[in-house]
């Protein structure tokens, strides 16, 4: 990823990364995002943070921020959700439970910034 937010703790010793999120640039208007988080940190709402943090860098240069996820991945659909995603339906399915059953599917959910958290 070309532009990366790491959140780290606050140990004496040794700053660790507890998450790390950010996104790469996709035809100059798109801003994919993704996330990483440490097996101790999650399920704490520090993932959500961190694509905060990464979607509104991406948005304030003026780029549409979108995040893609395996129909499989509910921690990760979650996170995004948390973050402020919303799915984007594929047109050809009534709804993402028969996405997730369709053996023609690309078996991938896109989940985009709300027009409205965008527009901020």
């Amino acid at each position: 990823m070309d532009n990366i937010f790491v959140l780290l703790n606050e140990a004496e010793t040794e700053s660790l990364p507890l998450v790390g999120a950010g996104y790469d640039v996709w035809e100059e208007k798109l801003a994919h995002l993704g996330a990483l988080v440490s097996p101790g940190s999650r399920r704490s709402g520090l993932g959500s943070q961190a694509v905060a943090i990464a979607q509104k860098h991406a948005v304030d240069a003026g780029l549409i921020s979108q995040w893609r996820v395996h129909v499989d991945n509910a921690a990760s659909i979650n996170t995004a959700l948390r973050a402020g995603f919303e799915i984007c339906r594929d047109p050809n399915h009534r709804n993402s439970q028969e996405l997730a059953r369709s053996s023609t599917a690309h078996r991938a959910v896109r989940l985009n910034a709300m027009a409205a958290r965008a527009a901020a």
